[in-house]
């Protein structure tokens, strides 16, 4: 695995959306992190959704509005400690007060820090897509990729699809995408 230039490696991230309608309605997020030094203070997970955080755990959330973008501040009950393992889990719901969420036609991260294993899954309330497809290793300018270059993914339930990836590193984007 590379090095991480942030001081955290990801060993899991696990990412489900829920979209009514096609409208996103709120994500929960489970990340196991290593810290790779002493006294970090916060992780950082920056959005595009305008949604308010609730931190799970012992974890406090600050959110922090960049234009059009959330950066969350994720500060742990001390300063965290090199070699440690952290659980930082949180539900990121909709609030109309930063805005409309509009209709969703992709869900992906960078992966800025070395991550291990992440998955991406997305459940459906209403109205669905008919296709849903992963990619893997984009640009923000390649990113959701399409149907013919992705994987297509098999709505397993009726209501839900969900994709797996190993070892993903280098700011680039992996995720699912659905059509418009």
């Amino acid at each position: 695995m590379p090095q991480s230039h942030n001081g955290f490696n990801q060993q899991s991230a696990r990412i489900l959306t829920v979209v009514r309608n096609r409208s996103w309605q709120e994500n929960r997020e489970w990340h196991r992190l290593i810290t790779t030094f002493d006294e970090a203070d916060l992780i950082s997970i920056r959005s595009s959704y305008p949604g308010r955080p609730i931190a799970e755990g012992e974890f406090t959330v600050k959110t922090k509005r960049i234009g059009a973008r959330f950066a969350h501040q994720f500060w742990y009950k001390e300063p965290m400690r090199r070699g440690q393992t952290y659980d930082l889990n949180f539900r990121l719901a909709a609030d109309r007060d930063l805005g409309t969420p509009g209709a969703l036609t992709e869900h992906s991260q960078a992966f800025h820090e070395p991550t291990r294993f992440a998955s991406f899954g997305a459940v459906f309330i209403g109205d669905r897509p008919d296709t849903i497809w992963s990619h893997r290793g984009l640009t923000y300018f390649k990113r959701a990729g399409t149907h013919h270059i992705g994987k297509t993914l098999d709505f397993g339930d009726e209501r839900g699809a969900s994709v797996e990836f190993h070892d993903l590193y280098g700011g680039l984007y992996s995720g699912n995408a659905r059509e418009r």
